[in-house]
């Protein structure tokens, strides 16, 4: 005869803090936000599309021309043509960069619109060059941003001679960004597994995982600097040799010069 097990109502009874039906509370919201925020940064960029064949030494001046060129034009017929260059872009992306660049251009565009709301009830016109201006302007840097790695991003600013300083805290911090999310978001699955019932105080919490945090940070940041020393590390950077060209650098300075070319003549 097989003996049936019952387990206790406040074992299987839903936990009204870390689960159930309805909305996600204050540990399950901060586990999914960092959950996505990590995500993010440890995304791998698609190296079998168009704009991951190209170079960061070159998209990434092409794109900062692109900005500034469209924010100096003061015609629309430019506007236009870099906004449709732009969307031939965005419409070969894979589909989730696609529905993440237009949600990202489209926040931007939506934000100024907003921002020019009270010039438009004091009587002037809504200037929607300047919505178009934002968009393509959020929408190239987006591009460059999700087609390019952290380590391609610095080696392209290494290229440029952007300071050694810069780039070793900008380094530094990404890295630690990864490493400290995944150290808070164990915590917080500790905190969850731990949790029974309701959180009354939800600050202490918040204030027990920061002060762990701060003091692992600390701890890292003292074992990096000896780790560094052990290693001879100076504060430069070496830069790598410059790679050689390919179509799909060749084709970006083609548009990059056409680009040009179309702002001198329709301005």
């Amino acid at each position: 005869m097989k003996e049936h097990l019952i387990l206790p109502d406040w074992l299987t009874g839903t936990d009204p803090e870390t689960g159930g039906t309805g909305k996600a509370l204050f540990i399950e919201k901060n586990i999914s936000g960092f959950v996505r925020m990590l995500a993010v940064l440890r995304e791998q960029r698609d190296h079998g599309g168009f704009l991951s064949r190209i170079q960061p030494w070159i998209k990434l001046p092409v794109a900062i021309m692109l900005i500034f060129l469209v924010s100096l034009s003061r015609s629309a017929a430019f506007v236009s043509v870099a906004a449709v260059g732009l969307l031939v872009l965005i419409s070969v992306l894979p589909a989730v960069q696609l529905k993440r660049i237009i949600s990202l251009g489209a926040a931007a565009a939506v934000f100024m619109a907003v921002t020019l709301l009270p010039a438009v009830f004091l009587g002037n016109p809504l200037r929607l060059d300047l919505v178009a201006k934002v968009w393509l302007s959020v929408s190239a840097a987006g591009l460059v941003a999700m087609s390019t790695s952290w380590p391609e991003m610095t080696e392209a600013l290494k290229i440029f001679h952007v300071p050694d300083l810069f780039l070793f805290v900008l380094d530094i911090t990404i890295k630690y960004l990864v490493i400290l999310g995944n150290f808070v978001l164990t915590l917080f699955y500790a905190l969850k597994v731990r949790t029974v019932g309701h959180i009354s105080r939800k600050a202490r919490s918040v204030g027990g995982i920061a002060g762990t945090l701060f003091l692992k940070s600390s701890d890292m940041a003292a074992d990096l600097h000896d780790a560094m020393v052990c290693r001879g590390f100076s504060g430069h950077y070496r830069r790598a040799a410059v790679p050689a060209f390919h179509a799909a650098d060749l084709l970006c300075l083609v548009v990059a010069g056409l680009l040009a070319a179309a702002f001198l003549f329709l301005n």
